[in-house]
């Protein structure tokens, strides 16, 4: 969340009270609402490491840890959010992507009218199976863009009005989840066809039709492989998709971020006054 920002001087001033020894900080650009009360998120870091967060309220004082559980969640969560729409969500809707399955589809249909009727029963469904991956991209293609659009827009109207209500969040958080389902969809649809695609290439290959073959060959490889990077991950995805099953990620980033809090606990009220 870019746009330049000067916090107030007296919440600069609690933020300096609750740095550490060679930390830097970064305080979050819009304001976070919360029923009527508004705070501030700060994220203490050494290099790229985050070492600490502190919720600030408006007025400067430092609330309790267990009063400001929704706004540390709001305030690292919007973080999180705004850095994997402008890197991951913008990546998925570049277009050059879309231009690449649409003509990986149209070779496939040209090879389908014309080759399909010679075609063994087997390679005839790998083929159906291969359409899969481009099918799928294409239909997907806009969702993505709808809502990679809509979150970007919120989060501008966010930057600018330098607030971010729950309400705001609730929406944000629909977009992005609804931005990364369609990108899963694609990837784990190309995943599930490799094996087809290969069965394809390689029938075209052993019957000659050598050209055909390296065109098919060359979109196999920019599409993507059979097994995922990090397949346990994949996995709690798939279970988030479709059985909606909590991230067990989300669940031990939320833990370590209030591990890392510095708001004071109750019974324990040392708090560090200017």
């Amino acid at each position: 969340m870019s746009a330049k920002f000067e916090p107030p001087e007296h919440i600069v001033k609690r933020v300096e009270q609750y740095k550490e020894s060679g930390e830097k900080y970064n305080i979050l650009n819009s304001r976070i609402k919360v029923k009527n009360d508004v705070f501030y998120h700060v994220v203490y870091y050494i290099g790229s490491s985050s070492t600490g967060h502190l919720i600030i309220s408006e007025g400067g004082s430092i609330p309790f840890f267990d009063e400001i559980g929704d706004a540390m969640i709001i305030g690292t969560q919007v973080r999180h959010k705004n850095e994997v729409l402008y890197t991951n969500g913008k990546e998925f809707v570049n277009m050059k992507h879309e231009r690449f399955m649409r003509k990986t589809l149209q070779l496939l249909n040209k090879i389908e009218s014309k080759l399909r009727d010679s075609m063994p029963s087997g390679v005839q469904k790998a083929l159906e199976e291969f359409k899969r991956g481009p099918e799928t991209t294409l239909e997907q293609q806009p969702r993505l863009r709808e809502f990679y659009h809509k979150a970007d827009r919120l989060i501008k109207r966010m930057v600018q009005d330098r607030l971010i209500t729950q309400e705001d969040f609730d929406l944000l958080d629909h977009y992005i989840d609804e931005l990364g389902k369609a990108a899963f969809l694609q990837n784990d649809v190309q995943m599930n066809t490799y094996s087809a695609r290969k069965k394809v290439i390689r029938y075209l290959f052993s019957t000659g039709k050598i050209i055909l073959a390296f065109r098919l060959w060359i979109s196999h490889l920019r599409m993507h492989p059979e097994k995922p990077k990090h397949p346990k991950a994949h996995e709690e995805v798939k279970r988030y998709i479709y059985d909606g099953e909590e991230l067990e990620e989300y669940k031990e980033n939320i833990k370590r971020i209030f591990e890392k809090t510095r708001n004071p606990r109750r019974g324990n009220q040392s708090t560090k006054e200017g």
